[in-house]
């Protein structure tokens, strides 16, 4: 039969032993009166005992929706003035998802008794895991420029986009919008087109600026050793390919000797080509010896300067014996990089 009473207390029956100031929930309606249980942190309570109660005793509890304030005991250090949230074993805590309150005084270890301000008994975990507006603000009652979050309307894919924190933090961070436009953010791993950027000291990585139309100038001092050994002069970039616009050498400590030419390498439809190669008659000491010059032979129609396959690499080489006498190879590339 269903009741009702007026006052701050109720009876129930404790299943097990219950000790003062503790949280408490029913473990069990069919009873009468109800069973009641510690209250752990994910659970809402239904008020806190007074005092000592036996198992299987009748016991009256304060109830949670009383008026006034009440006394918890604490599992950790919390510090007054500030939220108190459930924890295990009907005790409260600094940290949690359930809000119990507000702690009216500061208590330093675990089993300590404080008195606490009651506040709505809710689980702020729904509230965490989000909601489930489409669109939402933050803040909408300022009359302020306000955040807010949007999903998609279109598109394919159930799945959920986050933002989260750096891993590490020193302090408090604020991420502000670029401009009063409606605009993209730019991801770190995502390949994506950059337009009417200034860039203020910028730091280039390996490869240098990308994109057809941009010229680079790359000189490489080589050793013998790694002549005759094959050696990577520009490497492959993904996504990308090399056209050579020019190519020059110079022997450094000596006249080259012994190889038949000094060969400057790419592939092209598959296959690997000489871009320039240089007799060794031609590469005397410090003499310039530049791609189509007498000694310096290029491919046939131009070849030479097209673009070489996606993903692969110029090298240095040599055809013959081993390239000797000259202690370096000075390699002058003037070569652009195309999107594949």
């Amino acid at each position: 039969m269903s009741q009702h009473i007026e006052g701050p207390r109720k009876t129930f029956k404790a299943g097990a032993a219950l000790e003062a100031f503790r949280r408490v929930k029913i473990t069990d309606a069919t009873t009468t009166p109800k069973t009641i249980g510690y209250a752990d942190a994910g659970d809402q309570c239904i008020g806190v005992t007074e005092q000592y109660h036996a198992s299987g005793a009748d016991c009256a509890i304060y109830l949670a929706n009383a008026q006034g304030t009440r006394k918890m005991m604490a599992s950790e250090a919390i510090t007054g003035g500030n939220a108190i949230y459930a924890a295990a074993n009907g005790k409260v805590a600094a940290t949690g998802t359930v809000v119990e309150g507000k702690a009216l005084e500061t208590v330093t270890a675990n089993g300590d008794i404080l008195e606490v301000l009651p506040v709505g008994n809710s689980d702020i975990s729904t509230a965490i895991t989000g909601t489930t507006a489409a669109t939402f603000q933050v803040d909408s009652d300022l009359g302020k420029p306000r955040a807010g979050l949007k999903s998609q309307t279109g598109g394919t894919g159930d799945y959920v986009a986050y933002y989260q924190a750096p891993a590490t933090l020193t302090g408090n961070r604020t991420y502000t919008g670029p401009a009063d436009a409606d605009d993209t953010l730019v991801g770190a791993a995502a390949a994506q087109t950059l337009t009417n950027k200034t860039l203020t000291t910028p730091v280039i990585g390996s490869g240098g600026v990308r994109g057809g139309g941009v010229t680079h100038v790359h000189r490489h001092r080589v050793t013998t050793a790694e002549v005759n050994a094959g050696h990577e002069l520009l490497p492959a970039i993904s996504g990308y390919k090399y056209r050579v616009h020019d190519v020059a050498l110079i022997a450094i400590g000596g006249n080259a000797a012994t190889a038949t030419t000094v060969d400057v390498l790419g592939t092209q439809s598959s296959s690997g080509v000489k871009l320039l190669a240089a007799a060794v008659a031609g590469l005397t000491r410090s003499t310039v010896l530049r791609a189509g010059a007498t000694n310096a032979t290029v491919l046939a129609d131009g070849a030479s300067f097209a673009e070489c396959d996606a993903n692969t690499a110029i090298t240095i080489g040599k055809t013959g014996s081993d390239l000797a006498t000259a202690t370096h190879i000075d390699v002058l590339l003037t070569y652009e990089t195309i999107a594949a």
